[in-house]
């Protein structure tokens, strides 16, 4: 650096540090001050003389204006004085654009008195324009004041080995906001933002390391959790296997019987091709394979294929575990796979609805899905049971051989595997087989007496009320005829609010009805909603069943007692 521009970098620290006296920067009235880890001689601010500037008087013809200016002269002159930068919320350049626009007053009225003027305000003028620099630190004291508050925060969190600051605000925030100030103190005083960007780099270089080692640490995770999902998916996982002679000859069969078929020492002899409603009937499935492993396999094979996502074809859940350092880990289990089943039904060549069957952890069924090669299931079961107070095949076969036409019916079962969550996507077959069922009509209304459809109990008898509800069924379903109304609802049943005041009251009614040739009970419900004063208004039909989604009777059991 040479002597002259020495000189010239310590006129200007004098000159910056001439006037801060102002908001936690105010010079000391010693010798020395500091500011920016500089100490500097405080200056000495020559006074600016007013003897020379007029004072008004009524003959001048700016008398106003020159009063307006000397009251402006005074608080740009008290700014110089008091080494700073305002007067009762006044800025400098704002007073001074005052005590000019005064001047410019006095100039056109008065052009004597603007000589003496106008040189005071030349002063004014001067020092303003030769201490940009200085103001522009005293406007950046306030964001300097902020950085430096944030600058404790990320020191603090440095020095604790954490990543919030007492307040508990996180390092990243204080981080963002530190580095904003730095920018508007590149605007506000550029030649002075140098030791902001040093300490900030060094704020920011402790973040990069720790988000590198965050990085390392998530993709290190990653990696370990993608080895899990493949170890999860190497399969296959011991299963039962081909558990006997008979599983062996019929694998991948469904077999039927009116005996269950042990697992252990099956006895041939029970299988049968041919057989009747009057007994219970069961089929049992031999499959080559669990159905956790045929999963496995088609995990397997797109893998392979370097198919996205190729874990989703054997269901798992994720187990959320602990964060380590900000990455949470997942622990893949076994105990929550989940198995879905379609079971097609053929009958006489035609396919009819089918149902389904899930096997999940929450049903504790994971032994089902690893390990089991065979189960059975009933059709018509041992233990006697209206096919609608069951599900699944019995509510299918159920009400099949309670209506269809008595004789001979060729039934063909299939079961299916299918995607966990889109049932839609069929895998593959596991097991398909035949049977035939023979009955006659007394079996079957033998049948029908014990497992079929029948009217419930009436659970009270009102000729009138039920007159009433026949005239409002036939308004919403004209197309059917009412064969046989049943009140089941014991009483009228009053619902409340949350307050325990009445706000209706309902009764519920089957209706025997036929349309086509065809019968089904129609369930109804009966509303009267509450008046007030312990009155309720006229009974209206509030809901009903649909014809076709009603629940089949036959025609003979619309008065058969239940």
């Amino acid at each position: 650096m040479t002597e002259s521009t020495q000189k010239n970098y310590t006129m200007k620290i004098i000159k910056l540090l001439s006037l801060l006296t102002f908001s936690g920067f105010l010079l000391t009235t010693s010798a020395d001050a500091q500011f920016g880890g500089i100490k500097v001689k405080k200056p000495k601010v020559p006074k600016i003389t007013t003897k020379s500037t007029p004072s008004a008087s009524s003959a001048s013809p700016a008398s106003t204006a020159i009063n307006y200016f000397n009251e402006n002269a005074e608080r740009l002159q008290h700014c110089i004085d008091n080494n700073t930068w305002e007067h009762e919320g006044d800025e400098y350049d704002y007073i001074l654009k005052r005590a000019k626009s005064s001047a410019d007053k006095v100039k056109e009225k008065d052009p004597i008195s603007y000589k003496k003027i106008s040189k005071r305000y030349d002063t004014y003028q001067a020092h303003w324009d030769n201490n940009q620099d200085v103001y522009a630190v005293y406007k950046a004291q306030n964001v300097i004041k902020q950085f430096e508050g944030y600058a404790e925060n990320l020191q603090y969190c440095i020095d604790n080995k954490v990543w919030q600051d007492a307040n508990k605000n996180k390092y990243s925030s204080n981080l963002s906001s530190a580095s904003n100030r730095v920018e508007e103190l590149k605007k506000k005083i550029p030649n002075d933002v140098a030791q902001y960007e040093e300490r900030l780099a060094t704020y920011q270089k402790h973040w990069d390391t720790y988000q590198k080692e965050l990085a390392d640490a998530k993709e290190a995770a990653e990696k370990a959790e993608a080895a899990k999902v493949e170890a999860f998916l190497t399969g296959p996982v011991k299963d039962d296997g081909i558990t006997s002679d008979l599983h062996k000859k019929y694998v991948n069969k469904i077999v039927f019987s009116n005996e269950k078929i042990n697992l252990d020492n099956p006895e041939e002899s029970k299988i049968k091709t041919e057989v009747g409603i009057s007994k219970p009937i069961f089929m049992r499935m031999y499959i080559d394979k669990s159905m956790g492993n045929y999963y496995r396999q088609y995990a397997r094979e797109k893998r392979d294929g370097k198919e996205k996502d190729h874990w989703e074809y054997f269901y798992y859940s994720s187990k959320r575990g602990e964060k380590v350092d900000g990455v949470e880990t997942r622990e893949y289990t076994a105990s929550s796979q989940e198995a879905k089943l379609l079971y097609k039904v053929f009958i006489n060549g035609k396919e009819y609805d089918t149902w389904r069957k899930e096997y999940a952890s929450y049903n504790r069924n994971t032994e089902v899905v690893d390990n089991w090669t065979s189960w059975w299931t009933e059709i018509i079961p041992v233990k006697e049971e209206r096919y609608y107070d069951v599900s699944d095949p019995v509510d299918f076969f159920g009400e099949y051989f309670a209506y269809a036409n008595p004789g001979t019916h060729k039934i063909k079962v299939e079961m299916w595997l299918t995607h966990h969550d889109n049932t839609s996507e069929i895998l593959d077959k596991l097991a398909e087989g035949e049977v035939t069922v023979k009955f006659t009509e007394a079996e079957q209304k033998a049948y029908r007496k014990t497992r079929g459809r029948l009217m419930l109990k009436a659970g009270m008898t009102d000729s009138s009320l039920e007159s009433k509800m026949r005239a409002m069924l036939m308004k919403e379903h004209p197309d059917v005829k009412i064969k046989r109304t049943v009140i089941v609802s014991k009483t009228w049943k009053i619902h409340k609010n949350d307050f325990d005041l009445p706000t209706k009251k309902m009764l519920w009614t089957d209706f025997a009805v036929t349309k086509d040739g065809e019968c089904r009970i129609i369930t109804a419900g009966f509303r009267r909603d509450y008046a007030g004063g312990g009155t309720y208004e006229a009974m209206y039909m509030s809901t009903s069943t649909d014809f076709e989604e009603s629940e089949r009777i036959h025609c003979d059991d619309i008065f058969v007692k239940p």
